[in-house]
């Protein structure tokens, strides 16, 4: 009975929709009949769920890195629908193994990219030739995507070609962007799920806390990008959407930096009441070092004009 009183509200999930709503966006933030690269367990058994139960986005290939290495694993891809044209027969995916390579420039699907060793400097993994094979294959018939978690050396160069949309970044077959904006505010204003996210009632486990920094992280990207191109209006929107969806007093933010950016974000569109909460709730709630006092008493000074305050930190 202990046990159960001491240990129930960290294991009760009533409320708890982060696992499938994660899915569901990372799933619907992709076009039609895509091909999705994703990193590991926890932006992979998720959407499995979603297709395999709930019989969302099949039309969407997802291809887990991980097992790429594995010869059972490409031999899926290959013979389960949605089928991956791949031309090696059976016997030549089991005898795949990683290359020797020395770093240098190659031409995949006419573009071109500097390629790595990735294991000691010396070989390629298998997932790296597979990842390169399927980009061939696929001729850009259908759209190519990677998970935001996809480590960059798992992304083996193709940074350049690559425009993030939120939680995922699309593959192009020229140079873009880093960043698509308009992308990002769509998905995040009216295409994902954030499903209690704003309930302090509900209980999150730091990782879980942790992982929705990724939607911060591309939000506060596209916001930048909007001031920097004087669309205000679509600035204010996003930081709203990100703040009454995510709010930081039930998602803490993990980095006070991102906190006070957010709050400058919010002094540059006019806002000093939301810039002033992001500077007390760090200041009170996050546990400071003597660096991030010192930042908050720089953006007292500089910016409020403070000086009482910025004397007193």
């Amino acid at each position: 009975v202990n046990m159960l009183l001491g240990n129930y509200e960290s294991h009760d999930r009533t409320g708890n929709y982060v696992a499938s709503d994660y899915a569901y966006n990372l799933l619907n933030s992709c076009d039609e009949n895509a091909i999705l690269f994703t990193n590991g367990d926890n932006d992979t058994f998720p959407l499995w769920y979603m297709q395999e139960v709930e019989k969302f986005r099949l039309d969407v290939k997802v291809v887990n890195l991980s097992l790429l290495n594995t010869p059972w694993y490409i031999k899926q891809l290959k013979n389960i629908e949605p089928k991956i044209p791949l031309l090696w027969s059976n016997e030549q995916i089991d005898r795949i193994r990683p290359i020797p390579w020395e770093e240098r420039e190659i031409n995949v699907g006419g573009i071109t990219l500097n390629l790595k060793p990735t294991i000691g400097g010396q070989f390629l993994r298998v997932q790296d030739l597979m990842i390169i094979e399927l980009i061939k294959v696929n001729n850009w018939e259908r759209p190519i995507y990677f998970a935001t978690t996809v480590s960059t050396s798992a992304r083996i160069g193709l940074d350049d070609y690559l425009a993030m949309e939120g939680q995922v970044m699309r593959l192009y077959p020229h140079k873009v962007k880093s960043i698509d904006s308009d992308k990002i505010f769509y998905n995040i204003t009216s295409n994902y799920r954030f499903r209690n996210l704003n309930n302090p009632d509900v209980y999150f486990e730091p990782n879980v806390k942790r992982l929705m920094q990724n939607y911060r992280t591309a939000s506060l990207q596209a916001v930048m990008d909007f001031l920097n191109n004087d669309e205000e209006e679509k600035a204010r929107t996003l930081l709203d959407a990100v703040s009454n969806k995510i709010p930081e007093e039930v998602i803490p933010q993990f980095h006070p930096e991102l906190s006070l950016q957010t709050g400058r974000m919010y002094y540059q569109l006019g806002d000093t009441a939301e810039y002033r909460k992001r500077i007390d709730l760090v200041f009170d709630t996050m546990d400071p070092d003597q660096r991030t006092l010192m930042l908050i008493a720089q953006e007292l000074i500089y910016t409020l004009e403070d000086y009482a305050k910025a004397e007193a930190i």
